[in-house]
């Protein structure tokens, strides 16, 4: 297979929802480091702590679910051959 050749995908609604949502955590993950650096720097550890949990969670999420869409993604193009 040529780099420069298009591939045929068959990919579902699922999965480009899934590529979605994990756009979404991680912009939300970024506002919770915000969130986070802010309460931080008001001496706010409690809550500081908080939003720096829910920004890891959220990372962690969507790290996931784009490699399950990069995972459809490749498993589609070997089924399109």
């Amino acid at each position: 297979m040529n780099p420069n050749d298009y591939l045929e995908i068959q990919i579902t609604k699922r999965d480009v929802d899934k590529l979605f949502f994990s756009i979404v955590k991680g912009l939300n993950a970024q506002e919770a480091t915000h969130a986070c650096i802010v309460a931080w720097s008001n001496g706010e550890t409690a809550a500081a702590n908080e939003a720096m949990q829910r920004s890891k969670r959220l990372l962690i999420e969507s790290q996931n679910e784009i490699r399950q869409f990069l995972a459809a993604i490749m498993a589609g193009s070997i089924k399109g051959q």
